[in-house]
């Protein structure tokens, strides 16, 4: 189960996701279903294929490294970080993945805690 959710948010446009951090149990019970309904359709592909090669054994690896390879996929595609309900300098660190957030009111050393946005 994810311990966390980071917002993400492409800074040109208002295109918001949200990002889970930590174990994907959709994938375990889903498995390449979760990619595509995210969007993310190369991983979509590759885990199909894993899938299938794997006679669905693949899930259990997928379980445990999709919520991060879809993290990476979103910053490779310019979104950034909007909301942390963590200091975003602890999910970095523990993500070994270095996150730049995209407002001044997100304080990447701040411990509060951090309202998410509501999406009407």
């Amino acid at each position: 189960m994810a311990y966390t959710t980071l917002m993400m948010q492409y800074p040109s446009f208002d295109e918001y996701k949200k990002a889970p951090i930590g174990l994907s149990l959709s994938s375990a019970l889903l498995g390449p279903l979760v990619p595509l309904f995210r969007g993310h359709y190369s991983a979509a592909l590759f885990w199909l294929l894993a899938f299938i090669l794997t006679l669905g054994l693949s899930a259990l690896l997928q379980m445990v490294v999709y919520n991060k390879q879809y993290l990476v996929f979103l910053l490779n595609n310019g979104y950034l970080v909007k909301d942390s309900p963590l200091p975003l300098d602890i999910v970095s660190q523990r993500l070994s993945i270095p996150l730049e957030a995209i407002s001044e009111n997100l304080d990447s050393s701040s411990s509060a805690y951090i309202a998410p946005i509501s999406q009407d």
